[in-house]
């Protein structure tokens, strides 16, 4: 569906709702990812330590990332879905389903990972 490369400032990547912005602040706390209904906050590496590869890819599950670090689902108001960085200054968005969609994300890395891949349902 899409892919890019970014910087991710603070160590985050975001996957929320985009026509429902997140600014606010989450204790991000020690687990890979931390959820809220429309919000999805994802630790990958640093700035510092280089680009990150995120991908949103239409799924039927299959992946060659070994390391699951989220499945559930994220409310999508009118079905589109941005992944960015902390600051917005990269994002994709794609167009999915109204309401509630499935997403599992998964990494290279569970500590520290430099390559995440959304997987949605196929269109």
């Amino acid at each position: 569906m899409a892919s890019m490369q970014i910087l991710a400032s603070n160590g985050l990547l975001i996957v929320e709702d985009a026509d429902t912005a997140f600014e606010g602040m989450l204790d991000v706390g020690e687990a890979p990812v931390t959820a809220t209904g429309d919000v999805l906050l994802v630790k990958v590496q640093s700035d510092a330590d280089g680009l990150v590869a995120a991908s949103v890819i239409g799924s039927d599950g299959e992946t060659t990332l070994p390391v699951t670090v989220f499945e559930g689902e994220i409310n999508l108001s009118y079905g589109r879905l941005r992944v960015r960085d902390v600051g917005a200054e990269n994002a994709i968005v794609v167009g999915l389903d109204d309401g509630p969609c499935h997403v599992r994300v998964v990494v290279d890395d569970a500590a520290y990972p430099k390559t995440v891949e959304i997987l949605v349902p196929p269109l």
